[in-house]
């Protein structure tokens, strides 16, 4: 009898120690898997919520406390499995100097001890993880070309921004995220498209165009290079583009072009990768050219009735509305994002050679059929880009429980103007219509209508633009029948927080 006792002991005891095991073991997966997505998930959320625009006034770092929380929630969902249960909590945040702390609480799986004795036989641990993120300024400014993520980006000058590992110190001197249980933001984060103004048509530019240069000077003629395209027409640059003596990265550099100087363009090297340039009056040498774009008023194809039309109102007054009705988009503070001047009298509707390449066959296709596109934004200042933004959030904020804003919110804001630097910015989209054709609605009516799953009127010329959009190349937003794009990744990495020069004043 004895014997069977210790038998019986010696049994639960071994229940007992494997219970004990399988929650250990269970706490620690789930606390190991709970701390490194947290962490990959807050450093990506946290990168993706600094504040670029902030930091071309200040040159500080700052984010966005409302776009970090919705980017962390998003991304953090994404990543856990339908079934799980978090709470989340959110300390200490703070926008300048950035800083965060996030707290998710979970527990581990249920085990039953003992047959049918109901719930309270039911085990399992809370598994909590907080994490600190900060991102710490080393001195004051970032030296040019290198950008706020310091110089992680490659870009064509090897030698002004060369590649670093995180923790290492950058070349400039400029914004190095820091560890120890401390997030380093890496990674990059969805870029979505919105904003600009107009109404349909064409007609003539505000902001004024440009002659095709007709008198190619001779004294940068000589060396051997292409004509092409551009030969001849005006070229922009896209950010700190250095002019060299010969078409390499390793020649002498002979001169940083700022944003938006412009070059009279000769031609071509083999590779078509260089342009050869005159500068500075009769100067020559050489730019990479995938850093540079192209007046689309004197790229894109002339043919009498059927040109290409600008109509680009935010040279000279703006128009943005809710609505077909024309109901304005207003800050509480007064500041409205219709009337506005936003780009100063030097702006050119300009675009990336190799977008406005697809841009110019779709024009030309167009016209074949007797149809004119009308041009209605381009590049457009990445500050404009967040003003627009901010008062956009704003209106929504103060007519949360108007339809229009519900409609608005549950897409959610980005869907109609960008929360982060658009294409635009980049000198890689346009906003376009065609002359005298039924659209869903006017150009950039920021509501639920203008989406290609919602529209109804004007849908069959808005989808026939479309197709021969695409079928040259080109791509689109699903919130905006007139926005078209097309974004190598070299523009992005060159200038990864977008241009933002001929801004008349907006951040």
């Amino acid at each position: 009898m004895r014997n069977s006792y210790w038998g019986y002991w010696l049994i639960m005891l071994g229940i007992f120690v494997v219970v004990i095991m399988m929650l250990a073991s269970d706490a620690t997966t789930t606390n190991t898997q709970d701390y490194y997505q947290l962490k990959e998930v807050a450093n990506s959320a946290l990168y993706d919520s600094i504040d670029y625009s902030y930091y071309t006034q200040t040159r500080q770092i700052r984010i966005l406390k409302e776009v970090f929380i919705e980017n962390f929630l998003r991304r953090f969902s994404e990543t856990i499995a339908p079934n799980d249960k978090y709470k989340i909590q959110f300390y200490d945040l703070y926008e300048s100097p950035p800083k965060v702390s996030i707290k998710i609480a979970t527990s581990t799986a249920g085990f039953i001890v003992g047959r049918d004795a109901g719930d309270d036989a039911i085990t399992n641990l809370d598994v909590v993880n907080m994490i600190d993120l900060i991102v710490e300024m080393k001195g004051n400014d970032l030296s040019t070309p290198c950008d706020v993520t310091g110089c992680k980006r490659k870009v064509e000058e090897d030698s002004e921004c060369p590649y670093y590992t995180p923790g290492s110190t950058p070349a400039d001197g400029g914004a190095t995220p820091i560890t120890n249980n401390i997030a380093t933001p890496s990674g990059g984060g969805n870029n979505s498209n919105g904003g600009g103004a107009n109404q349909n048509g064409g007609g003539s530019n505000p902001a004024g165009g440009e002659s095709t240069d007709e008198n190619v000077a001779t004294a940068c003629s000589d060396g051997e290079f292409e004509e092409f395209d551009v030969s001849g027409l005006k070229a922009y640059a896209m950010g700190p583009v250095n002019v060299r003596e010969n078409a390499n990265s390793s020649s002498k550099k002979l001169k940083t072009m700022t944003g938006g100087e412009e070059v009279t363009v000769i031609g071509k090297s083999k590779t078509g990768k260089y342009w050869r340039v005159q500068y500075d009056g009769d100067k020559c040498g050489w730019v990479y050219g995938p850093y540079m774009a192209v007046n689309l008023q004197t790229y894109l194809p002339k043919n009498g009735a059927t040109s290409v039309q600008f109509n680009i109102t935010n040279a000279s007054s703006s128009i943005y509305y809710a609505d077909d009705s024309h109901t304005t988009i207003c800050h509480r503070n007064g500041q409205c994002i219709n009337g506005r001047q936003f780009y100063t009298g030097a702006y050119k509707p300009i675009g990336i050679y190799e977008f406005a390449k697809k841009l110019k066959n779709a024009a030309i296709q167009l016209q074949n059929s007797g149809r004119t596109l009308v041009i209605v934004d381009a590049y457009r200042p990445v500050g404009i880009t967040y003003f627009m933004r901010d008062v956009f959030s704003d209106y929504l904020t103060a007519n949360r429980n108007t339809q229009y804003a519900k409609d608005i919110n549950n897409f959610g804001q980005s869907w109609f103007l960008a929360s982060r630097a658009s294409n635009h910015n980049f000198a890689c989209a346009v906003d376009v219509d065609i002359a005298g054709e039924e659209m869903p609605t006017q150009v950039h009516v920021l509501n639920v209508n203008a989406a290609t799953a919602y529209y109804r009127k004007g849908a069959a010329n808005a989808n026939s633009l479309e197709q021969v959009m695409l079928g040259n190349g080109l791509s689109t937003i699903k919130s905006e029948w007139w926005h078209y794009q097309h974004c190598p990744s070299e523009i992005k990495n060159f200038i990864p927080s977008g241009a933002d020069f001929w801004n008349n004043g907006f951040a």
